[in-house]
């Protein structure tokens, strides 16, 4: 799943932000000797449409001069603290999502490593944010950093992996247990206990209603038992929690109680008119989490 790592693809904007996400993958770039490929997208402000002025050819590259000598100062500094080897890109004009999406598929990357802005309200709204679009169009892992730049060089001490029983989950099950291996860190199991809303019009006699709960919960802890006896065969001993609520608000919210460093869970990769009507429990989760997110992609990249 991630191990070993060889190649992490590493967006920087040159934030504060940006520089946790990159102090991350320095420690997880030196667990293999793993490559670290930093890429920078360059843009300018949205003045041509509708109002076609060009932006002049000086200008740009002027900007793009900039903008490869700041990534040379930030690839020379990765490099001096033990990162085997460190490249860097400046992708002129592409939307952010797609130069990382683009550099992950050129260097086949094993781990998309990234920042989170958090942006909420009106702002969030109309601008969304890039860590969302990566997990919505890079078919590799992507861990989005919300550390701050001084705790993110800490090692991991408790992964909260959330499960819904699919294929994808099992995977992000993998990814977890080879962490919490890796860190020696505590790892707790969550499932988000969600009656199917289409099911509770008929539940029209409070004794059904009962018993189709006591099933859900016994199928449950059923499947809980089977992910925690695969997990004890690795050698991780984990914690597990079933809680009653919305997916999308139960992983943050147990994430918070338990004080958990990190949470790794899986993603369908919806898109489409599915994605706009449901939209992603990763993405929401991301949105609401504390503490940074590992996204685990269904199948592995081709």
């Amino acid at each position: 799943m991630l191990s070993p790592i060889r190649n992490l693809v590493v967006p920087t904007d040159f934030s504060d932000c940006a520089a946790a996400a990159t102090a991350r993958a320095v420690v997880l770039a030196r667990l293999d000797g793993a490559t670290v490929h930093l890429v920078h997208a360059l843009g300018v402000p949205l003045i041509s449409a509708p109002y076609e002025v060009s932006v002049p050819a000086a200008v740009w590259e002027g900007l793009h001069r900039g903008a490869e000598a700041r990534l040379e100062e930030e690839r020379r500094a990765v490099e001096a603290q033990g990162v085997a080897r460190v490249t860097a890109t400046v992708s002129d004009g592409a939307e952010p999502a797609q130069a990382i999406r683009e550099l992950a598929e050129a260097c086949d990357a094993d781990l998309v490593v990234m920042s989170t802005h958090g942006y909420g309200g009106i702002k969030h709204a109309l601008l969304g944010s890039v860590a969302e679009r990566a997990i919505r169009t890079i078919d590799r892992p992507v861990l989005a950093v919300k550390d701050a730049p001084g705790e993110a060089a800490e090692p991991w001490k408790r992964i909260l992996v959330a499960v819904d029983f699919s294929d994808h989950a099992d995977r992000a099950v993998e990814a977890a247990a080879e962490l919490a291996a890796r860190f020696d860190a505590a790892i707790d199991v969550v499932h988000a206990l969600e009656l199917p809303q289409s099911v509770v019009p008929y539940a029209w006699s409070a004794s059904f209603g009962i018993e189709l709960d006591e099933r859900i919960r016994q199928s449950a802890d059923e499947q809980m038992s089977a992910i925690e006896a695969r997990l004890v065969a690795r050698g991780v001993s984990p914690t597990l929690h079933v809680r009653a609520g919305r997916p999308a608000e139960v992983i943050p919210a147990a994430a918070d109680e338990l004080a958990s460093d990190l949470i790794v869970m899986g993603t369908r990769g919806n898109t489409g008119i599915q994605h706009l009507l449901l939209g992603s429990v990763a993405e929401r989760t991301l949105r609401h989490a504390s503490c940074s997110v590992l996204v685990v992609t269904a199948e592995e990249p081709g």
